[in-house]
């Protein structure tokens, strides 16, 4: 039943990236250097709820790290759901790695800052970072616009990936959908991660 339930979750959130893979954001202007991308949530009452901030990114994989919750531990136990450990055990306690690609892997292992950074966003209130293959997303829940040190931190993340950009050619993997809707992805449930969409080449 979970394994059905897994596949279904799977097959619609393809579904979902190919109908919005032409849905395409104008960048806010640029940060670092590269194309920035904001969206700001607001309510019927028209006040800010949240916000999702972007950088350019071409890492042709589709990710997200996470705080680990108790469902994600809960769907490990029982082996509904596998995660890769890095081998620092406070991020491996702290964070639920959302893919199961060898590049992501490999960079986590290596890049000690890279994983500096990404506990550092979910201290300061992040739910997720996240990549759809052409940008690296931010969100959070927030009654207010990004405030600076906040651009200062997706700036860092996007250096910390970009830095590492070989390991993401070491391995040869078809580009996703280009579409910005990985920003949707801070959801709690582990079911939802979506490594099966682009497998790697060779499986």
């Amino acid at each position: 039943m979970w394994i059905l339930i897994r596949l279904l979750i799977t097959v619609a959130t393809f579904a979902l990236h190919f109908v919005l893979r032409w849905v395409r954001d104008k960048p806010e202007g640029e940060l670092a250097g590269r194309p920035f991308y904001k969206t700001i949530r607001r309510n019927k009452q028209k006040r800010i709820t949240g916000f999702s901030i972007g950088i350019a990114l071409s890492a042709p994989i589709v990710f997200r790290l996470q705080a680990e919750a108790a469902s994600d531990r809960l769907f490990k136990k029982l082996g509904f759901a596998e995660e890769f450990q890095t081998g620092d055990s406070d991020f491996d306690q702290r964070v639920y790695i959302a893919s199961d690609h060898p590049a992501l892997h490999r960079l986590l292992i290596e890049n000690e800052r890279l994983r500096v950074l990404v506990r550092r966003a979910l201290d300061m209130g992040f739910r997720c970072v996240s990549g759809d293959g052409t940008v690296l997303w931010l969100d959070r829940s927030a009654d207010r616009e990004p405030l600076a040190a906040e651009l200062r931190l997706l700036a860092d993340l996007g250096m910390a990936m970009a830095a590492s950009g070989r390991a993401w050619k070491v391995f040869s993997i078809p580009s996703p959908p280009r579409s910005r809707s990985s920003r949707r992805w801070c959801g709690r449930s582990s079911l939802m991660a979506s490594p099966a969409l682009f497998p790697r080449s060779g499986t």
